[in-house]
């Protein structure tokens, strides 16, 4: 994930909300675009995951620790 440029947006990805691997279905409902780098990171995790790591948070929040 990049820390000093904004995401490229041409570099969208479709992203389930609800990871397939763990049993999310696969609707048009469960999807999002996500760039990739953040599509990446985010792996078969989910949001509440993603965004309770803290350092996920530093990096998009710019801290450093």
């Amino acid at each position: 994930m990049s820390r000093d440029r904004p995401h490229n947006v041409g570099k969208a990805t479709i992203d389930h909300v609800d990871p397939l691997s763990k049993g999310g279905p696969d609707v048009f409902e469960n999807t999002v675009a996500a760039c990739e780098p953040c599509n990446t990171y985010k792996a078969n995790g989910t949001v509440e995951e993603l965004l309770s790591n803290p350092l996920f948070l530093a990096r998009r929040l710019k801290i450093t620790a």
